[in-house]
């Protein structure tokens, strides 16, 4: 087995991690897990008559520490609190939780590897978590939640959402992380942070550069194999390599999931809540949520990191108790407004472009860091060019998308046509993209590679969902 996948994942585990700044130290401390908090000093700050206790839970077989603020049968609805990466666990809600507790009952629990509770041995996957909180709700509510969670605590919730619908009547999801496809997510975690943060813009162009052969290489890296694929085929070879490392055990759980079929699928209202500046979870995931979960409804925070409880708790807090009152969502219509054609737009050698609107055919030869943003076209013809696109649609009656030696990211939107991508030697991340073709979605003229996050194809070899990083040889393919 390759290392290389699995090298990233672990670096992500160690970006992901809070810092030990974070905890609180608590010295000569038995209690303490690796010598931080006791938990007799968490129980010391909260409110008298909130229970905390450890359980056993019956998915990894260990004990699990949950905080519970109300009790069964008091009226109130119940809210579940879903921490992310990081041993603060159920401490990361202690911002906003008091306010919560003053409306609703809730429940907060350090997940198996987390926290207060055991670090048994198993998969810590959104699959398997979402087990542990089904549990939980059975036992301590009977019946439907309102489900919050935050970072990887956010795919967990989403998991939960899909795989129990009946458990969960409402979802909110702040950061969720691994929601794209691991190499998307991995890219965007470790990216080269731009040079003018540093007083040095003058030297930007250089930046660029090695920000694209960063991305380059993460793709390579983790696309040259599934890091979980031995793996995943034995539980003790997991347990054995993941032992004593929750953060790696848990990230490589979480950006091994494909959530495609959940996000196009999911029943409950969802509301979304993201820092503009997360450097981890990539803004880009949660519009694709927006766009193509069924009920759902995204705020970014302005100026914020990926974790708004720490960092703007008092922005976030009643936006929180907004969104968990029920309410019913007015779904703008997927079809684009009727413009005015703009004509065939052609680009030579130009760069830092950005255009909007209805146009008969794009063409770009040689152009470099161009923004697409809200463009309809019949045809879109890139050659030796850079472009970043959001919601674009391209729908005609030939090949809808050419890309020769080019780079192209694309967030949501629709490339339709008799081809619905032919690709020479281009590198295409697809985020949220439906492919419709006539004849074939796929026609690959000379080596490329596809990354696909959260894409749908309809072509008449194939229906379904797109989810992976693949290097493509010549030939016309389905999917």
């Amino acid at each position: 087995m390759r290392l290389a996948g699995i090298g990233a994942v672990l670096f992500l585990a160690a970006l992901l991690a809070p810092p030990a700044q974070a905890f609180e130290a608590s010295a000569d401390c038995a209690e303490c897990p690796g010598g931080r908090m006791a938990l007799s000093t968490l129980r010391a700050q909260l409110p008298a008559g909130w229970r905390l206790n450890r359980q056993r839970e019956p998915v990894f077989g260990g004990e699990i520490l949950v905080l519970d603020t109300g009790r069964p049968g008091d009226g109130r609805p119940t809210v579940l609190l879903v921490h992310g990466l990081g041993q603060n666990g159920l401490r990361d809600w202690l911002p906003v939780l008091p306010a919560l507790a003053g409306e609703y009952r809730v429940l907060a629990l350090d997940l198996p590897g987390f926290g207060f509770s055991d670090k048994p041995e198993g998969k810590y996957s959104p699959t398997n978590y979402a087990r542990v909180l089904a549990d939980l709700g059975r036992e301590r509510v009977g019946g439907p939640m309102l489900v919050i969670g935050h970072s990887m605590g956010g795919a967990a919730a989403l998991r939960l959402a899909a795989d129990y619908p009946g458990q969960v009547s409402q979802l909110v999801l702040i950061d969720a992380a691994g929601i794209l496809e691991r190499t998307a997510f991995i890219k965007h975690a470790t990216a080269l942070p731009p040079l003018e943060d540093f007083g040095l813009a003058p030297l930007q162009r250089l930046n660029a550069g090695l920000r694209r052969f960063g991305q380059t290489l993460v793709e390579k890296a983790v696309g040259a194999t599934d890091p979980t694929e031995l793996l995943a085929q034995s539980d003790g070879a997991w347990g054995l390599l993941m032992r004593d490392k929750s953060n790696a055990n848990a990230a490589l759980g979480l950006v091994s999931e494909d959530f495609s079929e959940a996000v196009y699928t999911l029943l409950p209202p969802v509301e979304l809540f993201w820092g503009e500046d997360d450097p981890v979870a990539p803004l880009r995931t949660g519009k694709v949520l927006a766009a193509h979960l069924p009920q759902a409804r995204l705020t970014v925070l302005s100026g914020v990191g990926h974790n708004p409880m720490r960092e703007a708790g008092a922005q976030l807090l009643p936006l929180l108790l907004e969104a968990l009152q029920p309410r019913v969502f007015e779904l703008e219509s997927a079809e684009p407004a009727p413009g005015e054609s703009l004509g065939d737009l052609v680009c030579k050698k130009e760069s830092g472009r950005v255009y909007s609107g209805r146009y008969r055919q794009l063409r770009l030869e040689g152009c470099t860091e161009i923004t697409l943003r809200d463009v309809q076209a019949e045809s879109l013809w890139l050659r030796q060019s850079r472009v970043e696109a959001e919601n674009l649609r391209v729908e005609g009656s030939g090949t809808a998308l050419y890309a020769e030696g080019s780079v192209l990211r694309m967030t949501n939107g629709l490339l339709s046509g008799r081809v619905a991508i032919e690709n020479r030697g281009s590198r295409l991340d697809l985020a949220g993209v439906a492919l419709k073709a006539s004849e074939t979605a796929l026609l690959v003229g000379r080596p490329a590679r596809f990354l696909f996050s959260l894409c749908e194809t309809d072509s008449p070899g194939y229906q379904g969902y797109l989810h992976g990083n693949r290097q493509l040889a010549p030939g016309a393919y389905a999917r």
